[in-house]
């Protein structure tokens, strides 16, 4: 899936076993200043600008971007916005956006095109083509 926002970024997104096995990356984003590659091995995140480039692979992301401390900080940090009035980082509209590029991706898949946003599908384009057949699992 290639993703383009309107100030210029690009991002492509790999999934399935070729983005583990083949490429050894999950997400990729291009900006002007540099490129930041998400992966789901070592090392976990990296960050290339023009002043050089920068990995983090450390006890932050030990057993993957989600496991380890990630889950305790996302609580510690749910508690910080209830007590302060604040939003949490893991808030459902920073997920929203993401699960709309997802859906995006099917669409695309099953019209075979690119597709705008935001969607105006009241479907799950991924449902509909493994019920038709189009898609197996």
């Amino acid at each position: 899936c290639v993703v383009g926002f309107e100030y210029g970024v690009r991002g492509t997104l790999h999934t399935g076993s070729l983005a583990e096995d083949k490429l050894g990356l999950s997400i990729q984003l291009y900006g002007t200043d540099g490129t930041i590659e998400i992966s789901n091995s070592a090392p976990h995140l990296t960050i290339t600008t023009a002043s050089g480039r920068r990995t983090i692979d450390g006890p932050e992301t030990e057993g993957g971007l989600h496991g380890g401390e990630a889950n305790a900080l996302n609580v510690v940090d749910l508690v910080n916005a209830l007590e302060n009035g604040t939003t949490p980082l893991c808030d459902v509209s920073n997920a929203l956006p993401t699960t709309e590029i997802i859906f995006a991706t099917y669409e695309s898949a099953r019209r075979r095109g690119r597709i705008d946003l935001p969607l105006t599908i009241d479907d799950s384009p991924l449902v509909s083509m493994i019920e038709s057949g189009t898609f197996a699992i």
